[in-house]
């Protein structure tokens, strides 16, 4: 499959996702709770993608969970960027169970939750919603509905590149 085209792929999946998930979190929101789970677009841009179209698709992606979520534009983009690059420097493609890679997840987003967490309590207190009490309430909640989404959403992507199949001619508005 073109790499492009892969690309196109992986940043619709992530869309879907953060779309549903901004969804699921207005319905639980009744109740006071609030899933933060940004760490899951991690594991199919470092196994897919390489790092020319893995940087991008995640700035676009930080920047729709900011929008959808409404956080301060560009904090999840470039705190996405920031530990995909780093996460490369320490995984090694095909060499993790997927215990390992859910455990990264898990450390990702924990990474992300206590960076915003801080974020919203020191620099910027007109986001003080997010106190350290919902913190530590809210995060091993999201925590646990990452483990098997973490297994789900390599699945869903997996699905998604499986159904997009590519032609040899090319697509067909290019060749007009």
């Amino acid at each position: 499959m073109a790499l492009n085209r892969l690309l196109g792929v992986l940043i619709l999946a992530n869309f879907i996702f953060i779309v549903t998930l901004s969804l699921f979190n207005s319905v639980i929101g009744k109740w006071g709770f609030f899933l933060y789970l940004p760490g899951l677009f991690f594991i199919p841009h470092y196994q897919l993608l390489g790092l020319n179209r893995s940087l991008p698709a995640l700035f676009l992606s930080g920047l729709s969970f900011d929008l959808f979520f409404n956080h301060t534009l560009g904090f999840h983009a470039f705190a996405m960027c920031l530990i995909f690059l780093i996460a490369r420097e320490f995984l090694h493609l095909g060499k993790q169970s997927s215990i390992q890679i859910t455990i990264f997840q898990l450390i990702a987003n924990l990474i992300m939750a206590i960076l915003w967490a801080i974020l919203c309590t020191s620099f910027q207190p007109s986001l003080s919603s997010w106190t350290w009490t919902r913190f530590l309430i809210e995060l091993p909640l999201s925590m646990v509905f990452l483990i098997p989404l973490s297994l789900w959403f390599s699945s869903f992507c997996n699905s998604l590149i499986m159904r997009i199949k590519p032609t040899s001619e090319g697509l067909p508005l290019l060749n007009k």
